[in-house]
């Protein structure tokens, strides 16, 4: 599917990942269905891999966006830091680390 040839070819920008990653999200989630019949053999070999990338870069967010040309700021926030190679994977997947979308300040940074 589209996440995996994304990860292989690193020639799309992270507007094309959002693109993959929302369309993901209208099944259940990577992270409640690692090794289930629901999720395809694309989705776990794309999950695979962005696990494989987190530990090649040993968790270094900003080495781990710049090789996907995407950019770490929600990532680095400490309350959506990864604790894991599962957790980073899941959340890339969903979206969850996307900018696009996320132009307004989190609540918690607007109490600093």
């Amino acid at each position: 599917i589209f996440i995996s040839s994304i990860i292989m070819d690193p020639k799309f920008s992270a507007k094309d990942l959002l693109q993959g990653a929302k369309r993901l999200q209208h099944s259940d989630s990577p992270s409640e269905n690692k090794g289930s019949s629901k999720m395809s053999l694309d989705d776990q070999e794309a999950l695979e891999r962005l696990e494989a990338l987190y530990e090649k870069h040993g968790g270094d967010l900003d080495d781990i966006f710049a090789e996907l040309r995407a950019d770490p700021s929600k990532a680095k926030k400490p309350h959506h830091r990864p604790k894991s190679a599962r957790e980073f994977a899941s959340k890339y997947m969903e979206g969850f680390y996307s900018l696009v979308e996320d132009n307004q300040p989190d609540a918690k940074d607007s109490r600093k």
